[in-house]
């Protein structure tokens, strides 16, 4: 658990606290779907961890580290655990563990590849409860947001005297080889 506290002359504090979840291990395998739109499937597979709530996100891409400009693919998943998409039907996949606590589970998730990348790294992400929060409100926002006949959404925040939000996050990330990878490409 972490604690912020901000102090400044002449403003109130604020505070936060969140956690950083245990990141949860996995599996990964994949199969083209169709060539010719260079579309294929991966099945991530997982085992929950019992008694604890968690907090999922899954995202695909193409480079094999974490120091490089990251570039994600655009996926889609159409499981029923999924609650929301990041970036509307064509994102991340959040969900949460409500319908399979403790059990072992398969989601599927299909992607567009490139012809440059040899390698691309899929990622399952445990998320703290506020992340997960903020990111699920931050997502209905923006598919409100040019609606006038919708509901307003209030943006999920856990700042205690002001704004924002202090959240958490782990990972575990599986490298596959890309389908589709040409090294005549370019």
């Amino acid at each position: 658990t972490y604690t912020l506290l901000v102090s400044a002359p002449g403003y109130p504090d604020v505070s936060s606290e969140t956690y950083i979840p245990n990141a949860v291990p996995f599996e990964a395998e994949w199969w083209v779907v169709n060539q010719n739109y260079l579309e294929f499937e991966i099945r991530v597979s997982f085992l929950d961890p019992p008694d604890t709530e968690n907090f999922y996100m899954i995202d695909l891409r193409d480079f094999p580290g974490i120091n490089i400009l990251s570039t994600y693919l655009r996926i889609s998943c159409i499981d029923p655990i999924v609650d929301i998409a990041l970036n509307s039907s064509w994102g991340q996949p959040l969900f949460t563990d409500k319908s399979i606590n403790g059990k072992s589970y398969s989601i599927i998730i299909r992607a567009q590849a490139n012809r440059y990348s040899k390698y691309l790294t899929v990622r399952l992400l445990s998320l703290s409860m506020d992340l997960y929060k903020y990111l699920v409100s931050l997502e209905l926002w923006d598919r409100n947001y040019y609606d006038n006949f919708s509901e307003p959404v209030i943006i999920y925040h856990n700042v205690n005297g002001g704004v924002g939000l202090f959240g958490g996050y782990s990972y575990r990330s599986v490298e596959i080889e890309n389908p589709f990878y040409s090294s005549d490409y370019w």
